[in-house]
């Protein structure tokens, strides 16, 4: 939360930058509205790859969101950010390959806390090397959007994610 006398430009007064999308939808999601004196950060992982295109694209953001998101849900426990922003697959397709845009700039506070980003990371790298996808997009979407630990324990038991 920020002192309303912080929030006086045009600038302090934006919020979000351009519009990003949802790979469980396919649509642009909506501008997020926060409450008058939050602001926050995001960790926008960028993916570049050879012979980039939409399907593979797609197929990384989902594996973030179960590889990378659903362990967040028990590092990142402040649900006031993700009720308006940082929702599950939250993506922008890019040039070179994709953006992934739900973890908040929680997860790069300290050095364990992003070793296990990277961790995720290296885990959906291996995921999608051995054909491995998201089985269960409604349960991830679902335990992302509502911070449902409970939810977030037992995707981690099945895949074997590692935290």
């Amino acid at each position: 939360m920020v002192d309303e006398d912080q929030l006086q430009s045009e600038e302090a007064q934006a919020f979000g930058c351009s519009p990003d999308y949802n790979v469980y939808t396919r649509k642009v999601n909506e501008k997020p509205v926060p409450p008058k004196n939050l602001r926050s950060a995001g960790l926008h992982l960028h993916w570049g790859y050879d012979n980039y295109n939409a399907n593979t694209s797609l197929a990384i953001i989902s594996l973030c969101d179960l590889c990378i998101g659903v362990p967040s849900i028990l590092i990142d426990t402040d649900t006031r950010r993700r009720s308006i922003y940082g929702k599950a697959g939250a993506f922008r397709l890019t040039s070179y390959g994709c953006e992934y845009r739900s973890l908040s700039s929680y997860m790069m506070k300290d050095v364990e806390t992003l070793s296990r980003v990277w961790t995720g990371i290296e885990q959906v790298i291996s995921f999608f090397n051995r054909g491995i996808s998201n089985q269960d997009p409604d349960k991830v979407r679902e335990c992302i959007d509502t911070c449902n630990q409970k939810l977030a324990k037992e995707l981690i038991c099945k895949y074997k994610l590692i935290l």
